[in-house]
């Protein structure tokens, strides 16, 4: 019985000191993904300050495209009242005298407006 045991203590020591070795391992890879993850969170924090900065110039960028189009908008709705204002009283003489003075009121808007009408001339 005391040899059987002694076999057992051996065989637990051999155990221990090799549940030593596979803790120290473990130890050792735990510390390498510890490092890693320290610079893996580093470089995503570094993006995340990036993607602010992104965001923050999309942001007034947004703003700056928004003032900007204002003034278009209200050039295309004035654009429009003029081309009404003007296209009334010329399609009334397109039908009602000769077709030059239709073509005339509007070359006369189209100089106004800058918008080249050389559809309208033959």
């Amino acid at each position: 019985m005391s040899a059987e045991l002694s076999e057992a203590q051996k065989a637990n020591l051999a155990l221990g000191d090799e549940m030593r070795e596979s803790s120290t391992s473990l130890v050792s890879h735990l510390d390498s993904a510890n490092a890693v993850a320290g610079h893996v969170s580093w470089r995503l924090e570094k993006v995340n300050h990036a993607l602010t900065q992104v965001e923050r110039a999309s942001s007034v960028l947004t703003t700056l495209f928004a003032l900007i189009t204002i003034p278009a908008q209200a050039t295309h709705y004035l654009h429009l009242r003029l081309l009404a204002m003007f296209l009334m009283p010329a399609t009334v003489l397109f039908f009602w005298k000769p077709r030059k003075y239709s073509c005339s009121l509007m070359a006369v808007y189209g100089t106004y407006t800058l918008i080249p009408i050389s559809f309208l001339v033959d």
